[in-house]
């Protein structure tokens, strides 16, 4: 009865691993006129109607890839035959399938998607991460369960974060003063009494931010996103890493929130010239603070690369992963780790990852390439 069990299982992964992802990119398919229609930035993009709905069908049929990074990108400025050195979406069905295949296998995303469980991996690896709170449960009423938290103290600074949550989404803010706790960005009008939890919520405190990371905005803590690789000869690489900045009076920094991000050398530790938003839309000076990014000099930037590379090789059975990491007085701390890292995001601000022959060497090597275009570029063709 095992066995009969065991090969169930088998047939079930080989009809998940080989027909799902044709199924979702069917899917996907049906979606081409919705990107055509709303995920192209047709105020700044410089083809026509035709060419762009020529581009959509050459990325999704000749590259295997849905195009949601064509305008992010800007694809539609560069030549069509370097746009197989984009990696694309990991959400998107081969691209999904190959990592997580190769470098992200899916018995151990619930390490790093469940933010609880990923903190308390982090303690225990002795990695640096933001305080410790509490946990609010769903099963008892929020506004009770934060009074006690906040009891004894006298001043509260802190952000709750659903255990599941993606992207800042359901992410709000508690402030004690004078006595008196509110809540930003939960949509109860600074209630906590009106505060509904779906699902438990880790408490942390906010880290205080170093000022030169605050000069650019001091309204959200800005934090670095660092992509990394465990290689297939056991040494953790650093891919690529961007800033990310808060805008207005947002408290968070998230790219799909509203804020943007912008690509950092790796080599200096030093901002390059244009930030993004989600869109695509582009920035050389922070809006708000209205410094200019290029060269702005990332401070304790060793530091952040030893702590991602740290924080790598304490998890070589996950190879890729990105690390949200925020720089303080007394050195970086780890926030976030990403199960799976929005590659769009750091191919919008940073540049295509297979354009650099290291990164594409270790793509081969874990067999993540998915089209023939990128097979092609490996073979040096």
């Amino acid at each position: 009865m095992e066995d009969f069990a065991r090969d169930v299982r088998r047939l079930l992964g080989w009809f998940r691993d080989e027909l799902v992802p044709h199924f979702r990119q069917l899917l996907r398919f049906l979606g081409l006129p919705y990107c055509y229609l709303f995920l192209v930035n047709w105020k700044h993009c410089r083809r026509s109607r035709l060419q762009v709905a020529s581009d959509l069908l050459h990325a999704f049929f000749v590259l295997r890839n849905f195009p949601d990074n064509y305008s992010r990108c800007h694809l539609d400025e560069r030549p069509r035959n370097e746009w197989a050195l984009f990696y694309g979406s990991s959400y998107n069905p081969y691209q999904r399938r190959q990592l997580q295949r190769g470098a992200q296998p899916r018995e151990y995303q619930v390490l790093f998607e469940d933010k609880e469980v990923c903190q308390q991996l982090c303690h225990g690896t002795g990695l640096p991460v933001a305080p410790d709170v509490g946990v609010l449960s769903p099963h008892r009423p929020a506004a009770a369960q934060i009074r006690e938290l906040a009891v004894e103290r006298t001043d509260v600074a802190w952000i709750a974060k659903p255990v599941s949550g993606a992207s800042g989404a359901g992410i709000f803010m508690i402030d004690k003063t004078d006595g008196l706790l509110r809540l930003r960005g939960s949509g109860c009008d600074e209630d906590p009494d009106g505060l509904v939890l779906k699902e438990r919520t880790l408490v942390q405190e906010v880290v205080r931010q170093h000022p030169e990371m605050a000069r650019i905005h001091a309204g959200s803590v800005n934090t670095l996103r660092v992509l990394t690789l465990w290689t297939r000869d056991e040494r953790a690489m650093v891919l690529a890493a961007l800033a990310r900045f808060g805008l207005g009076a947002a408290y968070v920094d998230n790219w799909s929130m509203g804020g943007f991000a912008v690509g950092v050398d790796l080599e200096g530790g030093t901002l390059m010239g244009t930030a993004h938003d989600k869109w695509g839309n582009t920035h050389t000076h922070h809006p708000d603070s209205g410094i200019e990014f290029a060269g702005y000099s990332i401070p304790e930037w060793d530091a952040v690369l030893d702590l991602a590379r740290r924080a790598q090789a304490a998890f070589p059975y996950y190879p890729l992963l990105g690390f949200d990491i925020a720089v303080t007085p007394a050195g970086p701390v780890l926030l976030e780790i990403n199960a799976y890292p929005d590659i769009v995001m750091q191919e919008q601000s940073s540049g295509p990852l297979l354009a650099d022959r290291a990164i594409l060497a270790e793509f081969i090597r874990y067999d993540l390439l998915y089209n023939n275009a990128q097979r092609s570029i490996a073979a040096g063709r």
